[in-house]
């Protein structure tokens, strides 16, 4: 963060104002695309924390898939 000092001078008077620019935050969170390992197609996207040893495994969950009406595994795979 900084600070950025401006003038502005007019006839009879002058004005400062002062800007705050701001750096962009890191983003705390990774969306991951979780593919079904029966090979319908079908997949979940999930919300992955970037920090702690979360960030380092692959997720594995076994959920839903509507195209073979049963729970199946499904993997991590990166986001298109």
């Amino acid at each position: 963060m900084y600070l950025a000092f401006c003038k502005l001078k007019a006839p009879g008077f002058t004005v400062q104002h002062v800007t705050v620019i701001m750096g962009k935050r890191e983003k705390t969170y990774l969306f991951v695309r979780l593919v079904s390992a029966a090979g319908t197609g079908f997949f979940y996207v999930a919300r992955k924390s970037r920090k702690g040893n979360m960030a380092q495994q692959k997720l594995e969950f076994r959920k839903y898939d509507p195209r073979v009406n049963r729970h199946v595994l499904f993997t991590e795979a990166k986001m298109k």
